[in-house]
Parts: structure tokens; C-alpha cells; sequence
């Protein structure tokens, strides 16, 4: 059993096979494999930085071959015809190429490659990334102190030679960021940062680009009962500069209305997914598990919850769980939307937008917000800066300034806690909600 953060709710455990745990790098890989081709557009000198991180340098591993031919192989593909329609059909990427290419990596790797799981073991990210990079052959790297110190993440960075660093959004990036800022230069190991189970705002992501410029940054979008959903690769030195998070197609996502078809570009509706390996169902929920795990056409669908639309190109751009949807005066306003932008500010280190009643509104958006240390910030300059940054109706109508915002035991956003927070702070009670 697998429980979920408790991010909106009660948190809930996930019944699921160890087939399918270890199954997650499949999917992953899966999912991962047609955004491969674009190592070729890497800038000089990370690709040194690459092989070394992953011991190709080793006659022994006799890895030195094997890069420089997958080198050529991918710059052959993206110059030639043929390449290209090769490069079409390996984005269908077939189970039995995943696993036999899976395979490979133990055997390769040989402990060469260190991962510093930079998130919580109770988290399903670290407790994910630990499963998978063991089972590759990777060597693991953990953080020797209860609390998370970014001076204390950077030493172990520095004398474990780390090249692959998973972690939880903002809440570890960003402290690592402003070590290194202070420290005024960035490690020299790692070639990659994996992401999952909390964005990184836009803000974070450009102060990645300025510090670590030659670091590759797998964005992996995922859930407790679905596992690993979607992924969006970010090459070194390139910034994603939408507010919102961006993934790429899949045979195994969509994003369906409320009669389950699939929606059109621009249009919004609810992201599901399927694959090999997902969840089965709640332990003793059977009500919420008829409506997040479904059966259609003989195969298993995951509903995730989530609110998303599709660009022009097919790609899916979410918006928001359903649940943090803010129904104001008749318009919709997704919390993370809200977020972003009051994140933006130079004063804030972090924040929760939630809803709370309102007798004219309805609901009211409502931003509980924590100040960065030794600086202050007031109600009124949040809604200020809000103000011409978006729609009227998304402005926060409450602010309240707290040196403490309601996290979970997996270090995520808690929506609940943040809400009755919210209402007993401004005089509201519980029965009005």
C-alpha cells in the first residue's frame, strides 16, 4: 500500500503489486525515451560533464564506445530522412524495447552513477527514486540530517560527487538555489535534477538556469494511484517560461469532458491515464475508488482529479486539481495560477490560495502568505502586485500574513489545513464551509 500525501483531504492508502511499483521505470522510461533525441541540441561542454558523471570515461565499462556511438546514432537520426522516420517510430516506444534497454543499465552503470534522493523516504518521489535507481545500478545518496539543510545538501553534493538529485519542488530547490547564490559558485557533479510531486514555479525555474546552467531538468508529472503520468525534459540552459506545467503526449494520457471525450485544444477537462502498471484501488474505499479507478474498453484508466487543456500541438497543460478550483461570483480560478504569480514576489517564500465563503461571492480567493526570512510583506502589496498581473477576479480578496503555511508529513501543500486555517483567521466557521 502506497498512502497519498493528503494534499486535499484525508490521505488514503493505495492498494497496488510490487509488479507494478517496479513497473514505474518502465513507465518512466517509456515516457522518457522520445525526448532523447534532444540530447543532441546539448551546448558545449555538457556533454562532458554527462559521460563523467556516468563513468563512460572507464575503459572497463567500456561505456566510452557505447556513448560515442549513441552520440552518433542520434546526430545521424535527426540529420537524416530515414533517422527521422525511425525517430517517429520509436516515440511509440514498445514495452519490449524499454525493458530489454532497462536491462542494460546495472550492467553498465556498475554504482558508477550517484543519485541523492533529496526528499523524504514516507515521500512516494523518494521512496520511488530510491526503487528505481537501485534497480538500474545506481549507487543512492541520502542527506545525513532529520531536517532538510540546503548548507548540509551541498557538502554532500560536493563530496559524493552526485550527479543525479531527485527532489519535491520549490521547497528543496529553492533553498538549494540560495546556498548556492550565497556560496557564489555551482557544483560541479550533477548533470541532472528530477523533479515530481510538486511544480517548480517559474521564478525557481529561471534562478535554476542562472545557477546551474549546464543542468538537465526532468520535470515528471505524478500521483500516488497513478504512478508516473507524464514528463517534460528541460535541456541545460533552456527556460520554460509558461507559468504552467507543460507535458508531452502520450498514448497513455487524455484529458476527457465530463462524459468522457476527449477534449479539444484549448478546451478543459480532467486528465486520465493508463498503462501496465497503475493502482488498483483505496484500501476499504470503495466509493472513492469507483470514481478515480475505471475500467473502459477492457483496460484501467486512472481519474486523476486534475484540470487540464491541450495546446495546438497536443500537449497537455494543466491547470489545477478540481478540488482547488475557486468557483467566484461564477468564475473559475485555479489556486496554482494564483500561486505562481504571488510566488513571483521578491518577498515571499511561499504561499496557499484556497477559498473561503463569501455571503456576495459565493467564494472568496483567499492567499495565506509566508514571508521570506528577515523580510515583511504586507496584504496590501500582494494584492497590489496581483493586480494587472491578472484577471480582476483571481486577485486574493483576503491576505493573511503567517510565518507558518500548513505542510504535510511528504512536504507538500496541505489545502485542508491551509482552509480552516484560513476561515478561523478571519472569523468564519467551520459549519459555513
Amino acid at each position: 500500500m502506497l498512502f497519498t500525501g493528503g494534499t486535499t483531504g484525508y490521505p488514503k492508502a493505495v492498494v497496488t503489486s510490487q509488479k507494478d511499483l517496479l513497473g514505474v521505470g518502465v513507465d518512466i522510461f517509456s515516457l522518457a525515451l522520445p525526448l532523447l533525441g534532444r540530447i543532441c541540441e546539448l551546448p558545449p561542454g555538457v556533454g562532458e560533464r554527462l559521460r563523467g558523471s556516468l563513468g563512460m570515461d572507464s575503459p572497463r565499462l567500456g561505456l566510452r564506445f557505447a556513448g560515442r556511438a549513441a552520440w552518433a546514432a542520434l546526430a545521424a537520426m535527426r540529420r537524416d530522412a530515414v533517422g527521422r522516420f525511425i525517430t517517429r517510430l520509436v516515440k511509440a516506444t514498445p514495452f519490449p524495447v524499454c525493458v530489454a534497454v532497462m536491462r542494460q543499465f546495472p550492467r553498465a552503470l556498475s554504482g558508477r552513477l550517484r543519485v541523492l534522493v533529496a526528499c523524504p523516504m514516507i515521500h512516494g518521489v523518494g521512496w520511488g527514486a530510491a526503487c528505481l535507481f537501485s534497480t538500474l545500478g545506481a549507487q543512492l545518496v541520502f542527506l545525513p540530517s532529520k531536517r532538510y539543510r540546503a548548507d548540509e545538501m551541498m557538502e554532500v553534493i560536493r563530496s559524493e560527487r552526485v550527479g543525479v538529485i531527485a527532489l519535491v519542488g520549490d521547497a528543496v530547490l529553492k533553498p538549494l538555489l540560495d546556498e548556492i547564490e550565497a556560496r557564489g559558485e555551482e557544483p560541479e557533479s550533477p548533470f541532472l535534477i528530477i523533479n515530481a510531486g510538486a511544480p517548480i514555479s517559474s521564478a525557481t525555474r529561471k534562478r535554476l538556469r542562472a545557477l546551474m546552467p549546464r543542468v538537465f531538468l526532468l520535470d515528471e508529472y505524478s500521483s500516488s494511484e497513478a504512478m508516473s503520468i507524464g514528463v517534460q525534459l528541460y535541456l541545460p540552459g533552456e527556460v520554460a517560461e509558461a507559468a504552467v506545467a507543460r507535458f508531452a503526449k502520450s498514448p497513455y494520457l487524455r484529458v476527457v469532458n465530463e462524459e468522457g471525450v476527449d477534449v479539444k485544444p484549448g478546451e478543459v477537462g480532467e486528465v486520465i491515464t493508463t498503462s501496465r502498471y497503475k493502482g488498483s484501488y483505496y484500501f476499504r474505499e470503495e466509493e472513492a475508488s469507483s470514481r478515480v479507478f475505471r475500467v473502459i474498453d477492457g483496460r484501467r484508466w486512472v481519474f486523476t482529479g486534475d484540470l487540464a487543456t491541450l495546446d495546438e500541438e497536443g500537449n497537455v497543460v494543466l491547470l489545477g486539481r478540481g478540488s482547488q478550483c475557486i468557483n467566484t461570483g461564477g468564475e473559475k480560478v485555479f489556486a496554482e495560477e494564483v500561486e505562481e504569480v504571488i510566488r513571483s514576489l521578491p518577498q515571499v517564500d511561499n504561499v496557499v490560495v484556497v477559498g473561503v465563503p463569501d455571503s456576495r461571492w459565493g467564494n472568496a480567493v483567499t492567499a495565506v502568505v509566508r514571508p521570506k526570512d528577515g523580510m515583511e510583506v504586507t496584504a496590501e502589496e500582494v494584492k497590489g502586485f496581483c493586480r494587472g498581473r491578472m484577471a480582476d477576479y483571481k486577485v486574493p480578496k483576503h491576505v493573511i500574513i503567517s510565518e507558518d503555511i500548513p505542510i504535510t508529513a511528504a512536504g507538500k501543500l496541505s489545502y485542508r489545513e491551509a482552509r480552516e486555517f484560513a476561515l478561523r483567521e478571519l472569523g468564519l466557521a467551520l459549519e459555513q464551509s
